[in-house]
């Protein structure tokens, strides 16, 4: 058993129910601290042990040592364990935070809380493929007419409403780029990022390696001072061949636009190396909080401008919700990791997704 571990052992972790990353520390032992999270109250270890220690942790023959013979304590804390899970799902039920249908299962020795989905998740998830590739809603002839230049200002932060959207959505921007933004002359990652627009991401990370993009519309970086950083341009996923491998794939604001999100996200997962991210940034599309945040902004502003209804443009560029995003995530990979700028997934402006150990 680790009692002293090195700093290179640890990770920092967000709240495991609602991602939230603000806690409160409850008890401090060098290394670690028992916090509590400030959105759902979960109460967890922050800094944890990375999983590869804690696997040669408990395959130590000393580490179980202590349950030998009388299993009294054991059997102690496993009640008190079940006991506070029991009440911890009845919590985050009544805030809203857990999926529906949520259990307590004690397998054993084993005490273990599981997500079931319910019917309508299931019968959600089994049709996924069947909903896509979606077809974008026409556009009306006046939105139409005004699109490109409309699409361009906006991209860039010409207005003031999208000038106020571009600072909000640099969380996203920063999210993405925090696994690299201290690996400066340290690590060499080759990054692979779908849907790079102007190029605004590359202000937001360091030169690490290789930088490549996927990008349909030359018009958006063509002009760019980062276009020196890039080293190969696809126009689609597909023309990436299947024998590159990228230790980063990124996304930010991207994933909500395609009409045939599994095939893109499951080409990622052809694509991570061993021990690779798919780091996603996504607009809470289909939440509350997300709507009334365009409407009283760039809705209002195109409103004014043009006399036109944003909305019409919105269905016509976002095809996908956050929540039909996640659900793709979540099929293709094993381990994912969700930050949101905001209270909760329902109430956020913003998602982050770590996804890693693509399924096989």
């Amino acid at each position: 058993m680790k009692t002293n571990p090195k700093t290179e052992d640890l990770e920092y972790t967000s709240c495991a129910f609602c991602g939230e990353t603000q806690y409160t520390i409850l008890y401090h032992f060098p290394p670690f601290n028992v916090v509590r999270c400030k959105i759902c109250g979960l109460v967890f270890l922050n800094p944890r042990l990375l999983e590869q220690v804690m696997i040669e942790n408990y395959n130590s023959e000393t580490y179980f040592k202590e349950y030998s013979g009388d299993n009294t304590s054991y059997e102690l804390q496993a009640r008190t364990l079940s006991k506070t899970f029991r009440k911890l799902i009845r919590l985050l039920n009544k805030k809203g935070l857990l999926r529906p249908g949520a259990e307590l299962l004690e397998e054993g020795e084993n005490i273990v809380v599981r997500m079931k989905r319910t019917q309508k998740v299931q019968e959600r998830t089994s049709k996924m493929f069947e909903e896509f590739p979606k077809v974008r809603p026409p556009l009306p002839r006046e939105i139409e007419e005004i699109y490109a230049t409309h699409y361009k200002s906006n991209r860039e932060g010409q207005t003031l409403a999208s000038s106020l959207a571009k600072i909000m959505e640099s969380w996203m921007h920063k999210q993405v780029a925090s696994d690299v933004i201290n690996l400066r002359n340290l690590t060499t990652k080759t990054t692979l990022e779908i849907g790079a627009g102007t190029l605004n991401q590359l202000r937001y990370e360091p030169y690490v390696g290789p930088y490549d993009i996927v990008e349909p519309f030359e018009n958006l970086y063509k002009d760019s001072p980062f276009l020196k950083r890039v080293r190969h341009i696809f126009s689609d996923v597909s023309e990436i061949p299947n024998t590159y491998r990228y230790d980063r794939i990124t996304s930010i604001a991207t994933f909500e636009h395609i009409c045939d999100l599994p095939k893109v996200v499951a080409k990622c997962g052809l694509l991570l190396a061993e021990g690779g991210s798919l780091r996603a940034a996504i607009p809470s599309e289909g939440t509350l909080l997300w709507t009334l945040g365009w409407k009283l902004t760039t809705g209002l502003e195109f409103r004014i401008k043009y006399g036109l209804d944003y909305g019409l443009l919105i269905k016509y560029e976002h095809v996908n919700t956050a929540q039909e995003i996640e659900e793709v995530l979540e099929y293709f990979f094993e381990d994912i990791r969700c930050k949101v700028l905001g209270l909760s997934k329902s109430i956020s402006f913003y998602r982050f997704y770590e996804c890693k150990r693509p399924k096989t």
